[in-house]
């Protein structure tokens, strides 16, 4: 009787598509989540943080440009953020210069499609709508009550983690950053700026301790061995951004200069011409 050969099964599922916040980049776990995350999926990088990475040794030196303005009675804990900034970003150079980090698939967006690594299912239509979504927050946070400055990076690089997850609507996109302080409820600092630009974000409405998403993600985490540093206290949490006019937006050429012109009108944004109108985001923790 002749023996069968073991059967092997392979099932080409969609990888889902996470943007990594500054917030968690920038933590002590962020190259190894980033390294470890890219086997199981889509890894993305935004071009504000390639800014910061290629300009670490400015930041080296000067890591309080980085850090938020401490407050009178919090300058150990400002001190100490300092001190893991330089930690961090030396370990990001380290992996660029010595490790070889452009070979791991790990995905971002530039100025245009030939400065960006895409996946092979992502077409180059996404780096125009990026660019458009980022845009359309810089005028929503303009029009804000002030609380928040545009031009710092941290600020730069929420900008193009929000706008970023929106153009890659049509691929499952989530964003991975951190937890909030208690105080807020646990709520991420993407909250913050979202509310800022006029996107209402609150946190998923499940019950304590029956989170779906969080059961169909720990697979994922688990394999990859992010979950490990979830064990270290890593306070993971995903956010969720739903654009519905971001979702399907015209690629024609002629249609981006008509866009800016409606955008611009009495410095107002237009009901005709906001990509954001009607989106909201929602976030979980993970950890």
């Amino acid at each position: 009787m002749s023996t069968l050969p073991p059967l092997d099964v392979k099932v080409n599922a969609k990888r889902w598509a996470c943007v990594l916040d500054i917030g968690l980049a920038l933590s002590p776990w962020g190259l190894m989540f980033a390294w470890r995350l890219a086997d199981e999926m889509n890894v993305w990088l935004v071009p504000s943080l390639w800014d910061v990475l290629d300009g670490a040794d400015y930041y080296l030196r000067h890591p309080e440009t980085l850090a938020p303005e401490p407050q009178p009675d919090d300058r150990c804990d400002a001190d100490a953020q300092r001190h893991l900034i330089v930690e961090t970003l030396s370990q990001w150079q380290t992996a660029r210069l010595e490790a070889d980090l452009p070979s791991i698939p790990i995905y971002w967006a530039g100025d245009a499609s030939h400065d960006s690594l895409l996946p092979k299912d992502v077409g180059p239509d996404v780096i125009q709508r990026f660019t458009l979504l980022a845009e359309a927050l810089d005028r929503r946070l303009q029009l804000s009550d002030g609380a928040l400055e545009p031009g710092h990076p941290f600020l730069d690089c929420t900008r193009d983690a929000v706008a970023l997850s929106a153009a890659l609507g049509r691929y499952r996109p989530l964003i991975f950053t951190l937890g909030g302080e208690a105080k807020d409820g646990g709520a991420p600092n993407v909250c913050q700026y979202l509310n800022a630009c006029g996107i209402t974000c609150r946190k998923a409405p499940w019950p304590t301790n029956n989170n779906p998403m969080q059961h169909h993600l720990l697979p994922a985490l688990m394999r990859s061995g992010v979950a490990e540093l979830v064990w270290t206290g890593m306070p993971l949490v995903a956010v969720h951004i739903v654009a519905p006019r971001a979702f399907f937006m015209s690629e024609s050429e002629e249609y981006a200069p008509s866009y800016r012109e409606a955008m611009a009108l009495e410095g107002a944004v237009t009901a005709q011409g906001d990509w954001w109108d009607r989106a909201v985001a929602f976030w979980y923790p993970l950890s």
